[in-house]
């Protein structure tokens, strides 16, 4: 057996050896649900000699994270490393993502492992809060102001719909959540005398939680046959199959004929005074 062939099986040993080397998150585990004030990570690693880790936790749905932690190998075996973190401390979420890394020697500048990422943990410790401050409570016109409201607490919400209820049923639109409130800029035609009602609820991404029921007081104004057949079609006691307009304002118009021809004495040959 020749000196090149030696060299050669021994880089390969050596390069086979690098490659199974791994640096991985034993807890939290793939799809893990965290949700205790002592919770322990544990760092598997197959390189020899790890003497501590460092890690973070972040989550971009929640704009939360978990400040860098450290990790030692106090029992000086090979293997890995653990460490107890409160996540309590932190908003709940289902995209948190922890990475980080491990050292051989006693700072952090010697023999750099990789943590092989951890993604996907979910923490749930809570549910969102209720939210309050619901507007608005009044319109004086068929179509809302155009901003919907409430105010919600930021740790506990990632997310919120507006749901309105009438006569004609319920419907839900996504609002803009930020910070501590969230809000829906359009407008939305609300049927007069329907006593509209509407809630927010409030999400973490995992769990609901409904506002209480805010009703919405809708005068329109306005009289008459046009009016009231409007107002009709709205609440969906007449229905318009696209000649009801047409028909609502031939009536209209005979009726003024009609009192006018009164008046003008077209029907008696006498003007009336």
């Amino acid at each position: 057996m020749n000196k090149a062939f030696l060299v050669c099986v021994m880089a390969i040993l050596m390069c086979m050896g690098l490659a199974s080397a791994a640096t991985t998150f034993s807890t939290p585990g793939a799809s893990a649900v965290l949700y205790d004030a002592t919770y322990a990570v544990n760092i598997t690693t197959t390189v020899a000699n790890i003497e501590n880790c460092s890690f973070i936790a972040t989550s971009t749905l929640t704009s939360d994270s978990l400040a860098t932690t450290w990790a030692y190998n106090d029992s000086t075996n090979d293997g890995g490393v653990n460490v107890t973190i409160d996540t309590t401390a932190l908003e709940d979420g289902s995209d948190w993502i922890f990475t980080g890394t491990c050292y051989n020697g006693t700072n952090a500048t010697e023999d750099v492992h990789t943590i092989t990422s951890r993604t996907g943990v979910t923490v749930d410790n809570t549910i969102p809060a209720a939210a309050t401050s619901l507007a608005p409570t009044t319109s004086s016109d068929e179509n809302n102001v155009g901003t919907w409201s409430a105010s919600v607490t930021d740790a506990r919400t990632t997310a919120c719909t507006l749901f309105v209820t009438t006569t004609q049923g319920t419907n839900s639109y996504a609002m803009t959540y930020s910070g501590t409130s969230c809000t829906y800029a359009s407008y939305l035609t609300l049927p007069a005398q329907n006593s509209p009602t509407f809630i927010v609820e409030a999400s973490d991404g995992l769990n609901e939680t409904n506002s209480s029921s805010q009703a919405i007081t809708v005068d329109k104004g306005g009289s008459g046959a046009a009016s009231w057949y409007k107002q009709q079609i709205e609440v969906g006691t007449l229905t318009d199959d696209g000649e009801g307009s047409k028909k609502a304002f031939f009536f209209v118009l005979l009726f003024v004929v009609l009192v006018y021809g009164y008046y003008t004495g077209w029907f008696t040959k006498k003007k009336r005074r």
